[in-house]
């Protein structure tokens, strides 16, 4: 039969590749993780230049849907030879003043800023001063807004205007929008 020296050194081979087996789901699972963040980015892109392409009257939507990569490009180069502001919807930042998602359209309960871009890599933003917004905002000013905005005004009291007096500048890296220079917001109690 086996001897206790052949048991133990199947063991400890089972066990040396379950450890091998664990690393490599591990790394499957970051691998995923980071394809789904590429994924959302690229639908999130897609969706800011199909929503610029819808307002261009000289690009075909019948192009677009053909000659994707070729209606982007040009649907970008037409923004930037123009001039043309893109908006876009932020949620929260990360805490050291990343924006890692942006939106094409605003999601109440979840939109809390509004940049603005003329080149789709650098930007402008503010507060949004609608009701949801704020009251979004408010759940928690030291996570949603203070690394991203100086306030000015009492921030122990809910306000009853939030008013962007200076506007954030944020840079495009990769996927995400990085903190340049803070918005600067009131809060004003009357």
């Amino acid at each position: 039969m086996f001897s206790k020296k052949n048991n133990d050194a199947l063991v400890d081979s089972l066990l040396a590749r379950v450890d091998a087996l664990e690393q490599e789901v591990e790394h499957l699972k970051n691998d995923e993780a980071a394809q789904k963040k590429r994924m959302t980015a690229l639908e999130l892109r897609l969706q800011t230049l199909e929503s610029a392409c819808a307002d261009r009257k000289d690009v075909e939507p019948a192009t677009v849907q053909s000659e994707p990569q070729t209606a982007n490009r040009k649907a970008v180069e037409s923004l930037t030879a123009h001039n043309e502001i893109s908006e876009l919807y932020l949620p929260a930042p990360s805490p050291d003043g990343v924006f890692e998602e942006a939106s094409a359209s605003k999601q109440v309960g979840k939109s809390i800023y509004l940049l603005k871009t003329k080149d789709l890599e650098n930007g402008t933003f503010s507060i949004l001063e609608d009701k949801d917004s704020i009251a979004t905002a408010m759940i928690s000013v030291s996570q949603f807004i203070k690394p991203v905005c100086r306030i000015e005004g009492d921030t122990h009291r809910y306000p009853q205007r939030v008013i962007t007096l200076e506007e954030g500048v944020v840079r495009k890296e990769g996927n995400s929008w990085h903190l340049v220079a803070k918005a600067k917001l009131l809060f004003e109690d009357r």
